[in-house]
């Protein structure tokens, strides 16, 4: 793969995936509350740098997804089209949406600070499109890795897996956990005909302190990407590891988003669960998913090998993403030890 400085992305990006619109397309956002100003909790720099507000419309009078936490708006900015992501609130108090508010500009601090070729542009925030600061990305025609590769079958998907690992081992090289990795969180974009993907979507995001750890009492994400520490505290010899955000939890999440590229199903969509609960305490109890006999000709079994490594029960145990891409690729011997 050819390595893409990210000004040739930034630039390269305004051919498939950016769509001139003329000021006549453009509709006003009347409807949105403005949001609270913040000040306390992000640097003046990064506002000075990423505020758009006032600069950005919407293009649509509808969202073009709807999401449970936000939904995503097709906009303008700077005469090109946008993707605007307006994150819901739930409840009305002040200080609910304070805080809603906090941890979108938080996100904003993350996400600003990484450039990298498989990791998705941010170009700032925006206080015009409803009660907590909207996040202004670029807008990708060909949507998500998952979606894509539907479409698209023959697309080489180890390449892609590749990559998305590639991505990953930067982001923990910047000592951020990604947190909710898996293929709806993996957008494509096509570049002379060659997919890229484009990591995205930091609202679960953490840096971490040097210990590569985050303590939390709370560990959100989707149940069937979740590393099984975080699905079952005090089920690792380590009870302080247990519900633990970790780049080995990211690891584990690749894995998955392996399994489901291949697969084109989400992990454990073949069992009949009632409950994420249910599917929870599965996974916690060791179950992870089986061969998947269908993709017998295109997932090799050094490939398979290393996701049963990305699904060791010990965290330490399982590869580092800077290992991943190297290992998924067969240029070094892959040793399952479960």
């Amino acid at each position: 793969m050819p390595i893409l400085p990210f000004k040739f992305l930034r630039l390269r990006l305004k051919g498939r995936s950016h769509v001139p619109i003329h000021q006549d397309q453009y509709v006003e956002n009347a409807v949105f509350p403005r949001s609270p100003v913040v000040t306390d909790c992000i640097h003046p720099e990064l506002d000075r740098k990423f505020d758009l507000t006032s600069s950005v419309r919407c293009a649509d009078r509808s969202p073009i997804v709807y999401g449970y936490h936000a939904d995503l708006w097709k906009g303008i900015w700077n005469g090109e089209v946008v993707a605007i992501k307006v994150i819901r609130v739930i409840g009305n108090s002040v200080d609910r949406k304070q805080a809603c508010a906090k941890n979108a500009l938080k996100e904003v601090e993350i996400w600003s600070s990484v450039k990298h070729k498989n990791v998705l542009p941010l170009y700032g925030y925006s206080h015009e499109f409803g009660p907590v600061p909207s996040l202004v990305s670029p807008y990708m025609n060909d949507g998500t890795a998952s979606l894509y590769l539907k479409t698209h079958p023959d697309v080489n998907r180890l390449q892609i897996c590749a990559e998305i690992s590639n991505g990953l081992a930067y982001l923990h090289e910047q000592r951020i956990v990604h947190g909710d990795l898996k293929g709806d969180n993996v957008l494509i974009c096509s570049l002379e005909d060659r997919p890229y993907p484009l990591i995205c979507d930091f609202g679960l995001s953490k840096r971490l302190d040097l210990t590569g750890s985050l303590r939390s009492t709370i560990v959100k994400g989707t149940v069937p990407w979740m590393a099984k520490e975080l699905l079952m505290p005090g089920t690792t010899e380590d009870e302080e590891a247990a519900c633990t955000l970790t780049f080995q939890s990211d690891v584990w999440a690749w894995g998955m988003t392996t399994y489901e590229l291949f697969t084109d199903a989400p992990p454990y969509s073949h069992l009949k669960y009632r409950t994420l609960f249910e599917l929870s305490m599965h996974i916690a109890d060791g179950n992870v998913p089986e061969y998947p006999v269908s993709c017998e000709q295109s997932l090799e079994q050094h490939v398979w090998a290393l996701l049963q490594m990305c699904w060791n029960p010990d965290p330490s145990q399982r590869p580092r993403s800077d290992e991943l891409r190297l290992l998924v690729r067969g240029q070094v011997p892959v040793n399952p030890t479960v």
